[in-house]
C-alpha cells in the first residue's frame, strides 16, 4: 500500500497517457468516418438529384459516393 501511495503520479500520469491512444487510435477515427459516411451520404445524393431532376428517388452513385467520402477522410487526417 505504501508503494502504490509513493507512485500514484507515476500511475495518474500512465492512465492518462492510455487513455489518449486510445481516444487517438480508436474513438477518434470512428467518429470521423462517421462523419464522412454522412457528408458523403448527403453530397452524393444532392447531386444525383441536381442532375436528374426528374427522379427525385434519393438514390445516388456509388462513384460519387466514394470521390467524396475519401475526399473527407483526407481532409480529416486519415
Amino acid at each position: 500500500m505504501e508503494k502504490i501511495k509513493q507512485y500514484k503520479y507515476i500511475i495518474l500520469i500512465i492512465i492518462v497517457i492510455l487513455g489518449l491512444v486510445f481516444y487517438w487510435y480508436s474513438l477518434r477515427p470512428s467518429i470521423i468516418k462517421k462523419g464522412c459516411y454522412n457528408e458523403a451520404k448527403e453530397k452524393a445524393i444532392k447531386k444525383f438529384t441536381d442532375s436528374n431532376l426528374e427522379r427525385l428517388t434519393g438514390n445516388f452513385t456509388k462513384d460519387d459516393y466514394d470521390t467524396y467520402y475519401k475526399w473527407c477522410l483526407q481532409e480529416k487526417g486519415l
